[in-house]
């Protein structure tokens, strides 16, 4: 589970698409890598996976964001709940923003008001390099 997702992006942005919001954005076939990571992350006995480990985190605007089974950690961060029940939904959600290749969808976020937006194809690498 470790290793760049080649090019996937991330970072926290307040008052964002009606909140504030942790963005994690790529390409198609960046979102597919993140679905088997997510999905490796399930099977394995580890209780979180740092997300923001695989991608290019925003300078000025950065965030941790964990795959989480529980959604409760010491640790200082972000946590979207990953457990082997939600496991299916997140996937397909997931897929239809890989299969359509532009959009996003909103996740909740564990313990914060923060949302998590998940988005392909909506922001270029000039949108990160005016806005991030």
């Amino acid at each position: 589970m470790s290793g760049t997702i080649v090019g996937v992006r991330l970072g926290f942005f307040t008052d964002f698409k009606g909140g504030d919001s942790v963005l994690l954005h790529g390409t198609s076939p960046q979102l597919s890598a993140l679905i088997t990571r997510l999905t490796e992350f399930v099977a394995s006995p580890h209780e979180e996976w740092p997300v923001h480990s695989c991608a290019l985190v925003s300078q000025r605007y950065p965030a941790q964001l964990f795959a989480s089974r529980s959604g409760i950690s010491s640790s200082t961060g972000f946590r979207w709940r990953c457990s082997p029940a939600k496991l299916p939904s997140i996937q397909g959600m997931l897929r239809a923003l890989v299969a359509s290749g532009s959009g996003h969808q909103y996740f909740d976020l564990a313990g914060s008001p923060a949302q998590l937006i998940v988005a392909a194809g909506e922001y270029p690498d000039s949108w990160w390099e005016a806005n991030a």
